[in-house]
C-alpha cells in the first residue's frame, strides 16, 4: 500500500542518517546538546516507525541503509572541509525531514478520505 511504501522509505531514509548525524555530533563540541538531542530523536522516531511496521504491516524486512562514515577519515581533513560537509549532511537531512512531513501529511489526508 502506499502507507506502507511511505514509511518504509521513511524509516531506511532516518536509518540512513544515524552514521551521519554522529559525525555532526562528533564535529561540532559547542552545540553537542542540540545535536545529541537530534540524533537521539532521529533514531526514536526510526524505531517507532519500524515498530509500527512490523506490527500493523507484519514488516520485519526493511531496506537499511548501510552507510559508513569513517570518523578516522574525518580527522585527517581540514577544518573548512569538515565545516563544508557537516554543512551539506545537515542541509540534506532538512530537506528529508522537509519531504518526511508532507509525506506524512499526505497519508493523514488519504486516510481521512
Amino acid at each position: 500500500s502506499l502507507q506502507q511504501t511511505c514509511l518504509e522509505a521513511i524509516a531506511s531514509g532516518l536509518q540512513k542518517y544515524k552514521p551521519y548525524l554522529l559525525l555532526v555530533e562528533t564535529s561540532i563540541p559547542s552545540s553537542n546538546d542540540r545535536v545529541t538531542w537530534m540524533r537521539s530523536s532521529t533514531q526514536q522516531l526510526a524505531e517507532l516507525i519500524t515498530n509500527q511496521l512490523k506490527a500493523e504491516l507484519g514488516i520485519t524486512n526493511l531496506r537499511e541503509a548501510k552507510l559508513q562514515v569513517s570518523t578516522s577519515e574525518q580527522s585527517s581533513t581540514t577544518d573548512w572541509s569538515t565545516q563544508v560537509t557537516v554543512h551539506v549532511i545537515l542541509r540534506d537531512f532538512t530537506k528529508f525531514i522537509e519531504l518526511t512531513a508532507r509525506a506524512i501529511r499526505f497519508m493523514r489526508t488519504q486516510s481521512s478520505l
